[in-house]
């Protein structure tokens, strides 16, 4: 039973391998469709840029630098502050100003749409997210608009989808592994850096999975998913370690328990035609070492009955032989 037993563990251990891969893509397939949902909500809020600066190329004379106006956004609705700058605006602007102008010199300079992490001026509740759109505003000319927000309002995709969870963690971090959202509890994260951040940053790959601990101390089953356009934001999905454990461990006890009662089933099988085949062997012996003995024939041990046909058949050739009968026909013979 060595090989079978052998090849059994090789299947079991396959399968558990082969288990694990199926729980750890399903987290890994969430975290992807919240990644690609929370691209979505940053896009829209970039379409919204895109007409706001169309409208205000159109507004005679539309400021260049600070808010907009309200006449120019009194039809769009817009969640945070939402400001234009020029090229050559003064550069040497502090706050909030200063941020938004920083990122707006990116953005000019690349001449692509940006995104900032998340600063706070001074303390969680006050911190920021930025999105810069560069535009031309004239021959020559670039300007840009940045929209700055707090990120509970930037990031909804998790507060739309929080009823699907069913138990699992999600948070979205900037590239620097400050929350940015939190299914759970977000008011009291945002801000603070993700646990084992540095775990994700050794991984060096734009998605993965890996053992990590949450705020709340719990250890988790984490997998992540770097979001496209941003400067290193990711989206995690994190589910305890317990519920991961059994949702690939308990079809593998199943498994096992079922290989159990199939080699307990075949140690019995084999005790049982052990003893069809031993037992008459051995009252063949017996018999056979009672008649060397020189025993009467009245003494001689019985030889039970076989199911095995040349057991059978042997018996009865044996008894045949003992009877006296036979032994005088023997002597008479010789």
């Amino acid at each position: 039973m060595l090989p079978i037993i052998t090849v059994t563990g090789i299947g079991v251990w396959k399968t558990g391998e082969a288990y694990r891969q199926t729980a750890t893509a399903r987290l890994d397939d969430t975290s992807k469709t919240l990644a690609r949902a929370v691209e979505a909500d940053l896009d829209r809020r970039f379409a919204l840029l895109r007409l706001l600066a169309s409208v205000a190329m159109k507004v005679d004379g539309a400021e260049t630098s600070g808010l907009v106006s309200g006449s120019l956004i009194d039809d769009v609705v817009v969640e945070g502050d939402v400001r234009l700058f020029g090229q050559s605006e003064d550069k040497d602007m502090v706050g909030a100003a200063g941020l938004a102008r920083s990122l707006a010199s990116r953005a000019i300079a690349s001449g692509h749409r940006t995104v900032s992490n998340l600063a706070m001026e001074e303390g969680p509740a006050d911190g920021r997210v930025s999105l810069a759109m560069p535009f031309d505003s004239g021959p020559n000319e670039r300007s840009a608009i940045v929209l700055s927000v707090r990120p509970q309002d930037l990031v909804k995709a998790l507060q739309q989808r929080g009823h699907a969870l069913n138990g699992i963690l999600v948070a979205v971090t900037d590239g620097n592994g400050r929350i940015l959202a939190r299914s759970r509890d977000p008011e009291r994260f945002i801000g603070s850096l993700a646990p084992d951040w540095d775990k994700l940053v050794a991984i060096g790959d734009d998605d993965g999975a890996f053992e990590a601990v949450t705020k709340e101390g719990g250890t988790v089953m984490m997998t992540f998913q770097r979001l496209d356009g941003t400067p290193g934001w990711v989206v995690v999905v994190a589910e305890p370690l317990a519920v991961f454990n059994a949702r690939w461990r308990n079809p593998l006890v199943g498994l096992l328990i079922g290989g159990l009662i199939a080699i307990a089933a075949t140690v019995a099988a084999a005790i049982w035609i052990g003893r069809l085949i031993l037992d008459p062997v051995n009252a063949l012996a017996r018999n056979s070492a009672a008649i060397a003995a020189g025993a009467a024939p009245d003494n001689l041990p019985s030889i039970p009955r076989s199911s095995i046909r040349e057991f059978e058949t042997l018996r009865r050739s044996v008894e045949a032989a003992e009877k006296p009968g036979a032994k005088a026909t023997a002597a008479t013979e010789r």
